[in-house]
């Protein structure tokens, strides 16, 4: 990497921290936890198969990060396609260029920009929030505390010490996610609007990524 963007990279604010939550998952069998009271089990069961019936999801989002303490909120925009099981992209297009993509076994973080690209397993971000869009019902019962906001609203609170993130609440509208709002580690809060929402399937080679020619690769095996 040269200097310049050596010096960008450890100069920049982090603009995606989507990264840190992007596990909710799109799933297929109910495995009820012991113990699991049974409005938990209720929840587990309505988001269960709401997220099973979307195989495909692609459209638009509008990100806006608010820091603790009231600091100044940044924003971000761009595109996103999901596909059950596992499998998603999520593309910054504003007000830089990076790509977080799976194909279901790794994930890789992409920052055009600096001409990097980071790759890591997927079981390093299991309990993350886009994964929940992507995964499956079985890790919603034993990875998360799920309830019901509303008819079509929901809070997932994650049961793992180091899940990257406190909170997750989503909403849905006409039968399809339509908003996200993560509370992450920092006390950060992150609402994600989509939009322009299509089911339609599409090719699936789109989460299969290769690092272009001249950027920096960095490979994390856990």
């Amino acid at each position: 990497m040269n200097t310049i963007n050596a010096a960008r990279r450890m100069g920049r604010r982090w603009l995606c921290p989507l990264l840190l939550v992007i596990a909710l998952p799109l799933v297929t069998s109910v495995a009820s936890a012991s113990g699991e009271s049974p409005q938990q089990t209720s929840a587990v069961q309505s988001l269960g198969d709401a997220l099973a019936a979307i195989d495909y999801l692609s459209g638009r989002f509008r990100q806006t990060t608010y820091p603790q303490e009231g600091g100044r909120a940044t924003t971000a925009s761009g595109e996103f396609r999901l596909q059950a099981p596992g499998r998603f992209l999520w593309r910054i297009e504003a007000p830089d260029n990076q790509l977080v993509v799976t194909e279901g076994t790794y994930l890789w973080h992409y920052d055009e920009d600096l001409e990097t690209a980071t790759r890591r397993p997927v079981s390093a971000t299991a309990s993350a929030p886009l994964q929940v869009l992507a995964g499956d019902r079985d890790s919603l019962s034993r990875d998360f505390t799920v309830s019901r906001r509303g008819e079509h609203a929901y809070t997932l609170l994650p049961t793992a010490p180091d899940a990257g993130f406190q909170s997750l609440e989503l909403d849905f509208e006409e039968g399809l996610p339509a908003a996200l709002a993560i509370v992450d580690n920092l006390s950060q809060r992150i609402e994600i609007r989509l939009e322009a929402l299509s089911t339609e399937a599409f090719d699936s080679d789109i989460f299969n990524f290769s690092p272009p020619d001249g950027v920096d690769v960095f490979i994390h095996d856990a």
